[in-house]
């Protein structure tokens, strides 16, 4: 048997170095917990939900990553862009379509037939809602009694709220208590630790992408792109193709491509 006579240590330098970007998200903490707590929730039944962040924080690919887990016989994952024109009767609606239901003329019919449809629906369903810090306040008041209408005491499917931090001060309204009351899940992406950017780099540009950007620069990005991991790809993106062939990053460099995107 032979045996390898590279130094342990220079194998594990050569090994990371070697290493290249990584498709998927970037695990960072916050970001897993968020999964943990929602995927841990679906397991449990229905549920409501709150995710805010900033944007760029990760929100959207949370949305994506975890409907891609769901169990397409068990649950099944209905989404909404919210916009400032959003009604309690244009959501009801949606829902009704999505479950072969006929809107009616009227509000009440329409979700007394969405109630008995979802009553022998064979999947737990999840209705989430990004950008919910558009709705109208008259919307958000009334989504808890539209996924309440089946009377049983319990929501006829769950509800994720997700939208930009202050969501979270729009539901402190007085009249919003009873759908703040019930959010028994409450994630908040705050973006990327310090800590964290160097294996943030790493994950999105591999190694060789990561090199390029001096470690005295990582201070400057972390603090003017707010720590948000969508725009730290992009402006890291942007410095790498203004450096060209190769070559690091230069202060300048990275200062053009922070103004660029900010």
């Amino acid at each position: 048997m032979t045996r390898s006579t590279t130094p342990r240590a220079l194998r594990q330098t050569t090994t990371a170095l070697d290493q290249p970007a990584q498709p998927g998200p970037y695990p960072y903490r916050d970001y897993a917990r968020a999964r943990c707590q929602l995927e841990a929730a679906i397991g449990r039944g229905t549920f409501y939900a709150l995710v805010t962040g900033a944007s760029g924080s990760g929100k959207t690919t949370l949305i994506n990553v975890v409907s891609a887990v769901l169990d397409q016989h068990r649950q099944q994952l209905l989404y909404v862009a919210a916009s400032a024109k959003a009604t309690s009767p244009s959501l009801a609606r949606f829902l009704a379509r999505a479950f072969h239901v006929v809107p009616k003329r009227s509000y009440l019919e329409t979700v007394t037939d969405l109630m008995a449809a979802l009553k022998i629906h064979t999947s737990s369903v999840i209705l989430w809602i990004d950008e919910a810090d558009q709705l109208p306040h008259a919307t958000l008041s009334e989504l808890r009694g539209l996924a309440e209408s089946s009377g049983q005491g319990r929501p006829a499917f769950s509800l994720v709220l997700s939208g930009l931090r202050e969501l979270s001060t729009i539901l402190d309204a007085p009249d919003l208590f009873p759908l703040k009351r019930r959010l028994d899940v409450r994630c908040v992406l705050e973006g990327l630790r310090r800590d964290e950017v160097e294996g943030f780099l790493l994950h999105r540009f591999g190694s060789a992408g990561r090199a390029r950007l001096p470690e005295l620069l990582h201070d400057e990005l972390f603090e003017r792109t707010q720590a948000a991991p969508a725009l730290i790809h992009k402006v890291v993106t942007l410095a790498l193709d203004l450096a060209g062939d190769g070559n690091s990053v230069r202060e300048e460099q990275l200062r053009a491509a922070l103004d660029a995107c900010l």
